[in-house]
């Protein structure tokens, strides 16, 4: 993943509807807030949808195709600090990210040297550089059909043709966005157990 921070801003973002994902995100988002009470950890709500109240106004950023839109939507959602130094976290409940976040991120954690962590859907810790992708077979078994795949993890379905891309939208029934995304190898990731944290607050 060679790939500079400017390689995302040019990755479009279309309409979503995440309900059922977007629970599950909220869940292990309280979960894990909870944790970090129970434990006396300091943080505060950094991401997205603690600036922005309005749903519709989410879902309209969400809308945009343009750079400055990304910009705007990924950003961890929360602030944790851990010893004289903030660390962002990412709440991570699905089993793949999209391109664009995942380089805003990593231009994020580059350019103010604050160290990024996912709490993901399993309950563990990975910090942004530990994290692996998934080989990408090009052929999609639940859509049945070949979909591009860029640097052999990046399935690409906002390359495919409108009608194709629909299909394609269609066969997952909405539990995708559309857009360049990769699969997390929870397997290869390198993974830390969340009480992890109290030996750094």
């Amino acid at each position: 993943m060679n790939n500079t921070a400017a390689s995302f801003l040019n990755v479009p973002v279309t309409p979503s509807k995440f309900s059922t994902r977007s629970i599950k995100g909220d869940e292990l988002q309280a979960w894990f807030i909870q944790y970090l009470k129970t434990n006396r950890i300091d943080f505060f709500n950094y991401g997205i949808e603690a600036v922005c109240k309005s749903k519709r106004n989410h879902q309209k950023l969400m809308n945009y195709v343009h750079k400055g839109a990304n910009l705007m939507r990924f950003h961890p959602d929360l602030v944790v600090l851990l010893q004289k130094m903030p660390y962002w976290f990412e709440i991570k409940n699905s089993t793949g990210i999209e391109k664009a976040c995942w380089f805003r991120y990593i231009e994020l954690q580059r350019v103010y040297e604050i160290p990024i962590v996912f709490v993901l859907k399993n309950k563990k810790l990975c910090k942004l550089d530990d994290l692996q992708f998934k080989v990408m077979p090009e052929y999609d078994d639940k859509a049945k059909m070949l979909v591009p795949v860029e640097n052999n993890i990046w399935r690409c379905p906002d390359l495919l043709e409108v009608e194709d891309r629909q299909k394609y939208l269609d066969a997952y029934s909405g539990k995708t966005s559309g857009n360049t995304f990769a699969y997390i190898d929870f397997d290869a990731s390198t993974m830390h157990d969340v009480n992890i944290l109290n030996q750094y607050k």
